[in-house]
């Protein structure tokens, strides 16, 4: 069979001596390729190239491709050739990006360091001793090698990750979101000097970013293990809003196509049509079983409880990583500091070095300044996600203590969801496992058969 890139271009030119409006037939009957490859390709350029579709009432398909077929095709080709290459460097340029600050330190403690040898060897001339240059020189290179600079050095580790976060629905008693907290705090590997220092100015990133997404996922599982009909007291937990606050269901309901409705005593429920289905019983190990009216226990489904937010973490290196990196950006910045002053202070007609200084101070207190405003803003945002956590839990205790006109809600919930998955069966119309004449045929035997059943 001819290759993916010859059936295109044959394909395409079927599609130009045809003007363009073509059906599969008259393509397969152009280009002699089998029918399947022929649907698959059509379809496929189609979505690329923007092609309109037209179907008779007769029920024949058309596709009408645009007028400018192959400067379209072309141009999409070479989109996706550039995004391949982009897809190459991204990661080199993403690590070079991170090491740029660290490079950029040692730039700018490297020249102070060498504006101060050339001082010390001036001083040095006029009391005659020389030990104190070479001491100095000793001393900044064992300096680096402490630094650990090529350490970790790896481009391909900045390939895109997802920052994997669990944020799996458990139970808030449980320990399982207070331990992950600790791990990510936790885990403070060592990554080299150059890595570290970004690490200190930027930190880990934000673990909650796909916060939105798994709440959502979360809302989905509760819908799902309840057979489509929930309280408001169990969604409660799960959006961060109260019973009370029936705004916070709307886009829910708007999401998962739900509607209100109501129980026998008036209290609010939830549906969800379209999210129920008749299972297996296994399927159904979360849903909850008949109780007494008595019973507070288990009064709402699992799974999921509650998904809560995990804190934000200031930066994932260690004390001692971090050390030598303060060390050196305060020696930097009282350096270029105090050499800037020096130039200004003695009203040099270059003012080029001057300036050159004072760009290299600005950026020494760029290495100070900024983890500062960034440590006091990850306090504020802890202090925000610890209270939204502590509601989450005093929404959640609510399910746990529930007060009886809540216990009777949840039974007449259940009986609600035994009547109405009732109806739905797991019984199948049609399947591509057997021939479809086989089925219709097995079909109308068991129809005659029951038709057939003396009457009770």
């Amino acid at each position: 069979m001819a290759s993916n890139k010859a059936t295109r271009k044959q394909l395409l030119a079927a599609i130009n001596s045809m003007n363009r409006r073509v059906a599969i037939p008259d393509v397969v009957a152009q280009t002699g390729l089998p029918l399947g490859v022929v649907s698959s390709e059509l379809n496929d350029l189609a979505y690329e190239l923007g092609a309109d579709l037209d179907v008779t009432e007769s029920g024949q398909i058309y596709y009408q491709f645009p007028s400018n077929l192959r400067y379209r095709y072309y141009s999409n080709r070479f989109f996706g050739f550039t995004n391949k290459i982009w897809e190459t460097i991204a990661p080199v340029l993403a690590f070079l990006f991170r090491i740029s600050f660290g490079l950029m330190l040692l730039f700018s403690i490297t020249l102070v360091f060498l504006v101060m040898l050339v001082l010390q060897s001036l001083m040095s001339v006029f009391s005659g001793n020389a030990n104190d240059v070479i001491g100095l020189i000793k001393e900044f290179f064992t300096l680096l090698k402490r630094l650990q600079l090529f350490q970790g050095i790896n481009p391909m580790q900045f390939k895109r990750d997802k920052n994997a976060v669990d944020f799996s629905p458990v139970p808030l008693n449980s320990t399982k979101s207070n331990d992950s907290a600790q791990q990510v705090a936790g885990a403070k590997d060592d990554k080299g000097f150059l890595l570290n220092c970004y690490a200190l100015l930027f930190g880990p990133g934000n673990p909650n970013q796909n916060f939105e997404n798994e709440k959502s996922k979360a809302v989905a599982q509760l819908i799902r293990a309840n057979q489509g009909i929930i309280l408001p007291e169990q969604l409660a937990p799960l959006v961060g809003a109260a019973a009370t606050e029936v705004e916070a269901a709307f886009p829910v309901l708007a999401k998962f196509h739900g509607v209100p409705g109501a129980t026998p005593s008036g209290h609010l429920i939830y549906k969800f049509p379209e999210m129920q289905a008749a299972v297996s019983k296994s399927a159904l190990n979360f849903a909850p079983d008949a109780r007494d009216e008595g019973s507070h226990e288990s009064l709402h489904s699992q799974p999921p409880r509650a998904v809560t937010m995990q804190p934000v973490v200031f930066t994932d290196i260690s004390t001692d990583s971090l050390k030598p990196i303060l060390l050196l950006a305060c020696s930097n910045f009282f350096g270029t500091v105090f050499f800037w002053y020096m130039l200004y202070a003695v009203q040099s007609s270059d003012s080029s070095s001057e300036n050159f200084f004072l760009v290299l101070a600005i950026y020494a207190s760029f290495f100070l300044f900024f983890p500062a405003f960034r440590w006091i803003n990850v306090q504020f945002q802890n202090a925000r996600i610890r209270k939204y956590n502590e509601r989450i839990e005093r929404l959640s205790m609510t399910l746990d203590e529930a007060a009886p006109d809540l216990t009777l809600a949840f039974n007449e919930v259940h009986k609600i969801r035994q009547d109405e998955v009732a109806q739905l069966t797991n019984q199948l119309a049609y399947t591509t496992r057997r021939d479809y004449l086989e089925q219709e045929t097995d079909s109308l035997i068991e129809n005659a058969s029951q038709t057939d059943k003396p009457a009770v």
